[in-house]
């Protein structure tokens, strides 16, 4: 799982730097489709697909690790602790060397008052009414992994009395009609701008329960690995073009808003499944340089965007055409991949280790 992670983070990473240096990625509509434009620009473009991945593996990992015993009190807070510790420590220190940018007169996040800053200490970030924008836009995310965190244990409570079918399924009808809801209540708006209400755990609910059920279902053969992540690849496929072609309403309250994403969990959940003893072809993700990136990936994921930022501010016209943005692609890896590095190093991998040491103590 650890390759899938990194694959996650890298493909989120690829979605903003489409965004910020477009030059090399050329624009797609739906009556241009050809297949070079197909398996590169929209897979880019799509990389903000990474966020579902994420959440489908934490709905496995996460799951097997609590369901592995009895639902003790003294264990269910060791979870959440480790959980958080997971979270908060690199969110800090990013915020502290942000700070110091910002300080120094860096433009590459908005200025907020203490209070503000305070609240994305505690990332409450993201949510219908946030007290705060966040200084790193992808700190969106992780109020939605932290609230999962919390509903876990009651989950896997579940879990132990409901087939994975039933599981799924009625996660997958909560998430659509938590996301029909919020569109309801917000006929012919922008939806963009409640982007974080209809996010929200149950909005994203498919994804985690996705990966829970990942964790139910025997693993497949190496036959059935093939078959299933075939048919993965397709209905992701299948998706992306029908956002394409309705991409013009889509944000203004299509009603594809309400079920693309929890079908796309759905979809992620099953490429996941069929990679749990993945065909010779694809033990590449066990390789090191992929464990690499799954160790890393969530440094790789708090560090890119600010990086960018901070290109664009420095010197926006160098990155401009197809061999700026080339350029830009390179130097970003060349100072996010030591960042998540560091930050792995240095403060998440400690932090664990700290934990664990004093749990046994």
């Amino acid at each position: 799982m650890h390759g899938l992670r990194g694959l996650a983070a890298i493909g989120v990473l690829l979605f903003h730097w489409h965004q910020s240096f477009p030059g090399l990625t050329v624009p797609i509509t739906a009556d241009r489709v050809v297949w070079p434009d197909w398996i590169f620009t929209m897979q880019v473009k799509f990389g903000w697909l990474g966020v579902p991945l994420f959440f489908v593996l934490s709905g496995y990992l996460l799951s097997t690790q609590l369901g592995s015993g009895a639902l003790k009190r003294e264990r269910v807070l060791r979870f959440w602790r480790r959980r958080f510790l997971r979270i908060y420590p690199g969110v800090w220190l990013q915020l502290a060397v942000l700070a110091l940018a910002v300080a120094a007169g860096a433009a590459i996040a908005p200025q907020l008052s203490a209070l503000q800053w305070g609240a994305n200490a505690l990332l409450l970030v993201s949510f219908p009414d946030a007290i705060a924008p966040p200084v790193n836009k992808v700190y969106w995310t992780l109020p939605i992994e932290l609230t999962f965190y919390l509903v876990l244990p009651a989950l896997v409570l579940m879990q132990r009395r409901l087939h994975w079918a039933v599981m799924l399924a009625g996660a997958v009808v909560l998430a659509i009609a938590w996301r029909a809801a919020v569109m309801g209540s917000h006929p012919g708006a922008n939806m963009t701008l409640h982007l974080n209400a209809l996010e929200a755990l149950p909005g994203s609910l498919a994804a985690f329960v996705g990966g829970m059920a990942v964790a139910r279902v025997p693993a497949p053969t190496a036959a059935q690995a093939r078959l299933r992540l075939a048919a993965a690849a397709l209905s992701l496929l299948a998706l992306q073009y029908w956002l394409l072609v309705n991409l013009d309403t889509y944000w203004a309250g299509h009603p594809m808003l309400a079920v693309w994403n929890p079908l796309a969990g759905v979809a992620i959940a099953l490429g996941v499944h069929a990679l749990l003893h993945p065909p010779p072809e694809f033990n590449f993700l066990g390789s090191r340089p992929f464990v690499w990136l799954g160790e890393t990936s969530f440094g790789i994921y708090l560090w890119h965007l600010p990086i960018f930022k901070l290109m664009l501010w420095l010197s926006p016209a160098t990155w401009a055409g197809t061999w700026g943005s080339a350029a830009a692609l390179a130097l970003c890896l060349a100072a996010t991949l030591p960042l998540a590095w560091a930050s792995y190093r240095w403060v998440e991998k400690p932090v664990l280790d700290w934990e664990s040491r004093r749990n046994r103590t």
